[in-house]
């Protein structure tokens, strides 16, 4: 890969990408996706990577589009990390905050040390005057095959409710007797939905509209660059494969209990208990592609996606 996906920070909304002469990819609706992400006659092509991870972005959690909003993306192995920040939200705080902190906050990781008394906190990689950016609301890392179709997604964050996930798992690590039923209960006074209903509307509506995403993108590809003019219904291949429909996903279940694994003292439960639901998806060549979506509980959002080859 070239030296222009190593390391690459995007102002959406905002302007150009400083100094590699493209637009990026712009936080409007996903029919524009196409359009906005044209590059300049004068620069580089931006790489396949990014616009296919900024288009899946918009689709996972499309109250993002419309925001000030600064990504950085970069290169590490075969993966491709973004990170999202919102300008607007210089606390990190999430998008969607409001439900209940953590009763208590999370200890201080060993080998860390608390900031001595008298020692200046200034960021450390930042001049005097210089203002950082706020933390980021989201940290993504994203792996694609060699036809930039997505292979594996995770993502952690405050806009993921990742403080209110270590708070579950310390809970889960504290409590080693704890069934799924003493975790349920544990959930219940902050605000979760019970893990023993059905999932949550919004599961199943998020989790369509990232399917259908998703659908489009295993789609074979035109002839044409991935980034000229959006192809209109009459012209864009059918992607619904035999048996079941664009973007068809089968109801939610919660999983608390990690697969495959079992323990004489009780259950062995999994880093991130999640809603998980899969995705059937027409793949390029014909047989069907199967993802496992993942949601966490305390909001709806999207943490991890796993096409079944990658699992």
């Amino acid at each position: 890969m070239s030296t222009t996906m190593r390391m690459l920070r995007m102002a959406v909304c905002v302007g150009t990408l400083a100094g590699l002469g493209f637009v990026p990819l712009a936080a409007r609706g996903p029919q524009d996706s196409s359009d906005a992400a044209r590059p300049a006659a004068d620069g580089p092509t931006v790489p396949a990577e990014v616009l296919a991870a900024q288009a899946f972005l918009w689709a996972a959690y499309p109250d993002l589009m419309g925001r000030e909003l600064e990504l950085t993306v970069r290169r590490e192995g075969e993966a491709v990390l973004v990170s999202v920040v919102d300008r607007a939200t210089p606390d990190a705080t999430p998008l969607d905050s409001g439900r209940p902190a953590p009763e208590s906050p999370l200890p201080e990781p060993r080998g860390v040390p608390s900031e001595p008394r008298g020692v200046s906190s200034e960021p450390r990689g930042f001049s005097l005057g210089e203002t950082p950016l706020p933390a980021p609301i989201l940290t993504a890392r994203f792996e694609f095959d060699t036809d930039t179709r997505l292979r594996r997604y995770d993502a952690y964050g405050p806009l993921v409710h990742e403080a209110e996930a270590l708070a579950l798992q310390m809970q889960l690590l504290t409590n080693p007797r704890w069934h799924e039923s003493d975790a349920d209960a544990w959930l219940a006074p902050r605000g979760v939905a019970s893990t023993f209903a059905p999932a949550p509307a919004a599961v199943a509506t998020m989790a369509r509209a990232v399917s259908e995403h998703l659908a489009n993108a295993a789609s074979p590809r035109s002839s044409a660059s991935p980034s000229s003019e959006p192809r209109g219904p009459e012209s864009a291949p059918s992607s619904e494969p035999r048996g079941f429909s664009l973007g068809e996903t089968a109801p939610a279940r919660f999983a608390w209990l990690a697969a495959g694994t079992t323990a004489a003292g009780g259950p062995v439960f999994r880093s991130r208990p999640a809603w998980v639901t899969t995705a059937t998806v027409a793949g390029p060549d014909g047989p069907p592609i199967v993802y496992q979506l993942e949601y966490e509980p305390f909001g709806g959002r999207l943490i991890a996606v796993t096409s079944e080859e990658a699992r």
